[in-house]
């Protein structure tokens, strides 16, 4: 069998259960046990079970019982791997349930925003190849939030991972690792970087300091390097929000396709 690495350990109805991984198939639920000979003798049989995918394609049968049993599992283990990213995705609880199906469509330029979001979470793995991304401009209330919430929603039921994040917390995130004792400062950054997609949320609020400038473009940059795709919302104008984050982000943003949107209509929540 294919080697395995222990995750997780339960006891379950009265039987030990182990999360364990296959370098071939992922991870399955393995269970611990143990065939008693009568009478007792050293020869008694005890350990953890194979993948069922290994031992299936290996030939051996298995009941009608024991293969839904199987599906079952799997479907199990796939809802926790999506409860995992959904958790350190750190979407908004407002916007866990926002899709492309509730978002609210009245004017030609919600539906064009809505296509261009749409084809965007459609395409992401062509989207994580080239590191391509988006910036969203425009007054509060007009969808930016939803829409990014529901590419994030799209792109991690199908196994990818996502980071919603404001300005000021990515921020905070760095400089948590300044001061003695402290991790070092490309620890915080990597961990900016490692998922699939980042949407950085209220570019342009916090005050411009130089050194929250330095910052972000750290951030991005270190995304620019590794390919990886940000989202980047602002309540600026898109003249305003080239001169605050400057040239050497505003390029990074651009590069291989990337484009800005403008949510230039009158805010739903104010009409509400």
């Amino acid at each position: 069998m294919n080697a395995t690495t222990k995750r997780a350990s339960a006891m379950t109805g009265g039987s030990k259960t182990e999360i364990r991984q296959c370098q071939i198939h992922g991870e399955y639920i393995a269970r611990w046990f143990r065939i008693r000979r009568r009478p007792p003798a050293p020869s008694d049989l005890e350990g953890w079970t194979e993948c069922p995918i290994c031992a299936l394609e290996a030939g051996q049968r298995v009941s009608a019982q024991a293969q839904a049993e199987l599906a079952q599992e799997r479907q199990q283990l796939s809802m926790r791997q999506l409860e995992r990213r959904l958790a350190g995705s750190l979407i908004p609880q407002r916007f866990l349930g926002k899709t492309f199906e509730n978002y609210r469509v009245e004017h030609d330029g919600q539906r064009e925003a809505l296509l261009d979001l749409q084809a965007y979470a459609d395409d992401f793995a062509d989207v994580l190849a080239q590191g391509r991304c988006l910036l969203l401009v425009g007054r509060t209330g007009t969808g930016k939030t939803h829409l990014s919430c529901a590419v994030a929603n799209s792109i991690v039921r199908r196994g990818y991972t996502t980071l919603f994040r404001t300005v000021q917390e990515v921020i905070r995130h760095v400089r948590s690792s300044w001061g003695p004792g402290g991790r070092p400062e490309e620890e915080a950054i990597a961990e900016l970087v490692e998922p699939d997609l980042l949407i950085l949320d209220e570019v342009g609020v916090q005050y411009g300091k130089e050194a929250e400038l330095v910052t972000l473009f750290d951030v991005m940059n270190a995304r620019y390097s590794a390919c990886k795709p940000s989202i980047v919302l602002s309540n600026l104008t898109l003249e305003e929000i080239e001169v605050f984050l400057g040239q050497r982000v505003m390029d990074r943003l651009r590069e291989n396709g990337g484009r800005a949107l403008s949510f230039n209509w009158e805010s739903e929540r104010a009409k509400r």
